[in-house]
């Protein structure tokens, strides 16, 4: 934990000089704790299944350019396409019974 705490410092102390940007950095972080602890509670079947794919989420933004540094946010669109990507699987996988 000691060497977590530290490299988190220097994450902050190297990026940020405003507080409120080390705030805001660090409300983010402990959501995302949040959630992979969440995440963790799943059965392992689920869990690997989850992280495999979570990186496709990932790379459907990266190579919609989502992911620059320029860009803040999700474009609409691409949103879209991924929320309705998703709802469409929930509907196919999501009713079937065992």
């Amino acid at each position: 934990m000691e060497q977590a705490e530290a490299n988190i410092r220097h994450i902050m102390q190297r990026n940020f000089k405003k507080a409120s940007d080390r705030q805001e950095m660090l409300e983010q972080l402990g959501e995302y704790f949040r959630f992979l602890c969440g995440v963790q509670g799943r059965r392992h079947l689920i869990r690997l299944a989850y992280y495999t794919a979570a990186y496709e989420v990932y790379n459907y933004l990266r190579v919609n350019r989502q992911l620059r540094q320029d860009v803040e946010g999700v474009d609409p669109e691409v949103r879209t396409e991924m929320e309705q990507m998703l709802s469409k699987l929930l509907v196919a996988y999501g009713t079937e019974k065992d």
